[in-house]
């Protein structure tokens, strides 16, 4: 009995020297990972954003900002810009989940964000919308829908205002 006690105070003195951190977003994600597919569904870190790159050096990861999207305070939306292995990503986060994330075109020249003023064949989007200009066929939009995630929106159909 005196041994048995012994060997439990010896592995729980043993275990406590390693801390046991808590999961994040990029656990298990790698240079050669489809990052928007993996992120979906993921858990945000409830952390300070160094020690979450501090963690993933080996991905490079670098936090490049975030944007409250929310039209209500009950229901929070947000973007948040990562790079991960020197390329770009946004991902929706609703309240602490990832809903959706895609790459960053890494020709896009113009990064644009509209909420409630583009209008797709003349219909007004309630959705924010993030358009990439690249110049020409390199447009691209989406409507960032809070259930859905990310919607594919035809560029030449497009109309938002500044």
């Amino acid at each position: 009995m005196k041994l048995c006690a012994t060997v439990v105070f010896v592995i729980l003195i043993l275990l406590s020297r390693y801390s046991v951190a808590a999961p994040d977003e990029f656990d298990g994600i790698n240079c050669k990972s489809n990052v928007p597919a993996k992120l979906k569904g993921r858990i945000s870190w409830n952390g300070p954003v160094i020690e979450l790159e501090a963690r993933h050096k080996d991905i490079g990861l670098i936090d490049e900002g975030a944007d409250d999207i929310s039209k209500t305070d009950e229901d929070p939306l947000a973007t948040v810009y990562w790079e991960v292995c020197g390329t770009r990503y946004v991902a929706i986060y609703r309240k602490n989940v990832i809903v959706d994330a895609i790459k960053i075109p890494a020709k896009s020249d113009e990064l644009k964000e509209s909420t409630g003023k583009c209008k797709l064949r003349g219909e007004i989007i309630d959705d924010f919308v993030l358009r990439l200009s690249g110049g020409g066929s390199n447009d691209q939009a989406w409507a960032l829908n809070k259930f859905k995630g990310f919607i594919q929106l035809p560029t030449s159909e497009l109309d938002c205002q500044s």
